[in-house]
């Protein structure tokens, strides 16, 4: 948590938040770029034909969340595109089934859908085709963010903004190995569009 954190900073010890930061606390913090694969996602759907598009995003206090529906609602704004329905709750596939139900029960019109994760999309695309007997993505385009092993899988085929995992994990390790406590450091990586 971020109380125990906290406290693990107060007694000097390195902590690294890994997929999230804080700009409080003294902990170092590794992240993909968020916003960047939020500006990924607008431009994807916008490339496919989208025009009026909505996000269903997580926990609306967290970084990753934040900056995803940033990067986002920023790149939509360069596109001259209209402020798009945003809603947000949880990082879940029930969440993301439950939301695209409401979204498009008020918003028939959508056709572009942005998710914060890929359980969020993949629980939309469900309730897209079996609730709300929408075609993904011949009626409405959908991005998910992480390339979750679900998302490459042939019922989703879901394109989605791939983090870089790996490297993320190397950056982890090495500040806790040699990161300054007193100044901490914050690592973005640039994720990579996974067209499918």
């Amino acid at each position: 948590s971020s109380t125990a954190a906290r406290r693990l900073v107060e007694q000097g010890v390195p902590v690294v938040l890994f997929h999230r930061y804080t700009r409080s606390g003294g902990m170092h913090g590794v992240v993909c770029d968020n916003r960047d694969g939020g500006r990924l996602a607008a431009q994807a759907l916008f490339a496919a034909g989208a025009r009026r598009l909505a996000f269903i995003g997580g926990s609306s206090d967290t970084s990753s969340n934040v900056d995803r529906q940033a990067g986002f609602l920023a790149e939509l704004r360069r596109l001259e595109l209209p402020e798009p329905v945003s809603l947000n709750d949880e990082f879940s596939y029930e969440w993301g089934h439950a939301a695209a139900l409401r979204l498009f029960n008020d918003c028939p019109a959508v056709d572009g859908l942005f998710c914060a994760d890929d359980e969020i999309a993949t629980g939309a695309i469900d309730a897209l085709r079996f609730r709300l007997g929408r075609s993904v993505p011949a009626d409405v385009k959908v991005v998910g963010f992480d390339d979750h092993p679900i998302a490459s899988k042939a019922a989703y085929a879901l394109t989605t903004i791939r983090q870089p995992i790996d490297a993320m994990v190397r950056a982890s390790i090495e500040l806790l190995l040699d990161g300054d406590v007193v100044r901490p450091t914050r690592r973005v990586l640039k994720g990579e569009l996974v067209l499918r």
